[in-house]
């Protein structure tokens, strides 16, 4: 028997993934298990515990680790981007990334011992997997193509590569094209965020909402700042120094004192709206010059992407319409978590030389928590509860509740892999209530009110609402309702009439397919409100965390399973 543990370790979104012969069993982030802070770096311990103990396995039965960074890898580059002439932490930073792989074997021997195993009888072998190339793996192994097919990976860095063209077919992967740091089309969008005002480092989505809000002012600036090159993909004037992306330490203000103002601004002013737009219209240019690039080299219809950068829903949908790319695979966990995944599949079908595929049909790898289990935190908070025997009592309940205009936590089923909430881990509401936007994200969310919610949406029905006859089914689209509709489901249609969409299907997600049916049957649209189970946090993943998430925020009931719970008497 054959047992891979994937993991993400030492970069953002911590995670870990088990393939049992090649099938994968698991996967989750460590932000969901452990300390419950986002994008979460540490070594995924608890992610390891759940995925060791769910599978009744012992440690001693793993064969091979595979790490999604290789310390070898672009070597020079790496050395480049490591070497800092103000300081003199240069040597202190190799040795850091040489001795990886005793410290992750000195955290499972941890991890071992605390389960009484005897640490001989360990038999593993670590495999280190370049980072670009991992985000390929867990794309385009993970999907259903396997004739020719295009890959594209884009983020911050990783391994000192910002970009990555590849060609693939069967079980190869032919790497193309590289863009090495400090050239970055990630960490530019981060730096411009972090000038607007927000985080540097994960809020880059809240600029892309924000975008919608704004005009393209400064577009001919940041085309100045960076775009494609023919003969290097990325063009870039010197923006940032090798060791920061923080806007204070880069040149952006420094190339920008007769453009843009020379300090923060409020973040949701004019100006910085302005700013968002010609951010994400630069971006958008410079991506589909890349990806006309691509298609010159890679002749099909069939393309995967992961990375940071390919969380960009905007862009997507512009692939989607303008490139001849019309097969779309993009990994749900697109950021670093997925990386995990990579590393594993990559081990498996390149060093095991296994040739059996393993297709991502749903994104349902988390765990799940049986009735006791749940029983058990609904009455330790002393709740009030209904208990439903037959599914179609629950869904029709729960659909009737919503079509009320209430609003329901959804908890059901497996956690959904990846950042996005899919139907099992959701907040669910009537998208035709035009107040519920801003009911959900001031009383709920309590996030910024400009940032819209997501159309989850029967697939068959996607052609009536939506421009482009797309599947999305991990919401990674942005795409534009049809003018007939834009007015009819305010609380999903964002400002510039788009909308992330997610279509359901009923063979990924029977439970939530049937809500959204029973819905339908109801309003008169297959359509749904649905984000991420959450406040400011992590989406939850135990009943415990969905109850504190319930009780703290105006939520009207919450479905536990078989289960529903009201803060008053039912």
């Amino acid at each position: 028997m054959s047992i891979i543990l994937g993991i993400n370790k030492d970069h953002s979104d911590s995670s870990a993934c088990l393939l049992i012969n090649g099938e994968l069993v698991g996967a989750v982030a460590e932000e969901r298990l452990g300390k419950r802070i986002k994008h979460d770096s540490s070594f995924p311990v608890n992610s390891i515990k759940w995925l060791i103990k769910s599978n009744n396995l012992k440690y001693s039965d793993i064969n091979h680790i595979a790490v999604s960074n290789d310390p070898m890898s672009n070597f020079i580059p790496k050395m480049l981007h490591s070497f800092d002439f103000s300081s003199f932490n240069f040597f202190k930073k190799i040795k850091n990334k040489f001795y990886d792989r005793s410290s992750i074997k000195k955290e499972i021997i941890n991890l071992c011992k605390d389960t009484g195993e005897d640490v001989n009888n360990l038999r593993f072998k670590i495999i280190n997997v370049e980072h670009h190339l991992t985000h390929i793996a867990s794309a385009f192994y993970l999907s259903k193509f396997k004739d020719k097919t295009a890959a594209f990976t884009y983020d911050g860095s990783g391994d000192a590569v910002s970009i990555t063209l590849a060609e693939c077919h069967d079980n190869k992967i032919k790497i193309l094209e590289k863009v090495f740091l400090p050239k970055s089309l990630g960490h530019f969008y981060s730096a411009i965020c972090n000038y607007i005002g927000f985080k540097n480092f994960g809020e880059e989505y809240k600029v892309m909402g924000l975008s919608a809000y704004g005009k393209d002012r400064y577009l001919e600036y940041f085309n100045e700042l960076i775009g494609y090159d023919k003969k290097k993909i990325l063009r870039q004037e010197k923006i940032f120094d090798y060791n920061s992306i923080d806007y204070k330490k880069s040149h952006v203000i420094k190339l920008s004192k007769n453009i843009l103002p020379e300090k923060k601004l409020d973040k949701f002013s004019q100006e910085s709206k302005d700013i968002a737009k010609s951010l994400q219209s630069s971006f958008e240019n410079t991506v589909m010059q890349i990806i006309h690039r691509l298609e010159k080299k890679v002749s099909t219809q069939n393309l995967v992407m992961a990375g940071g950068c390919a969380m960009n829903g905007l862009v997507n949908g512009k692939i989607f319409k303008e490139s001849n790319f019309k097969n779309h695979f993009i990994q749900p966990a697109s950021t670093d978590d997925g990386t995990a995944l990579g590393a594993a599949y990559y081990c498996w079908h390149n060093h095991l030389k296994k040739k059996n595929r393993f297709e991502m049909k749903h994104a349902f790898w988390g765990p799940s928590y049986d009735d006791k289990t749940i029983l058990k935190s609904i009455n330790s908070k002393n709740l009030n509860f209904k208990k439903f025997s037959k599914t179609e009592e629950l869904t029709n309940y729960a659909a009737k509740i919503i079509a009320n205009d209430k609003v329901v936590g959804w908890y059901q089923g497996r956690s959904e892999w990846g950042s996005r909430a899919l139907g099992n881990r959701s907040i669910l509401a009537n998208p035709v209530n035009k107040n519920m936007k801003d009911i959900i994200n001031s009383k709920i969310k309590k996030r910024e009110s400009f940032r819209p919610f997501a159309p989850s949406v029967l697939e068959e029905d996607t052609n009536k609402f939506f421009e482009c006859d797309i599947r999305s089914e991990f919401m990674n689209h942005i795409i534009k309702f049809k003018e007939e509709w834009r007015d009819v489901f305010p609380s999903v249609c964002h400002v510039d009439s788009t909308a992330r969409l997610q279509t359901v299907n009923q063979d990924n997600n029977p439970l939530f397919y049937k809500l959204i049916s029973d819905l339908k049957k109801i309003t008169g649209y297959g359509i749904i409100l649905n984000t991420s189970f959450n406040e400011n946090e992590p989406i939850v993943d135990t009943p415990d965390q969905a109850i504190d998430c319930f009780l703290r925020t105006d939520m009207d009931v919450l479905f536990l399973e078989k289960f529903m719970v009201s803060k008053n008497s039912l």
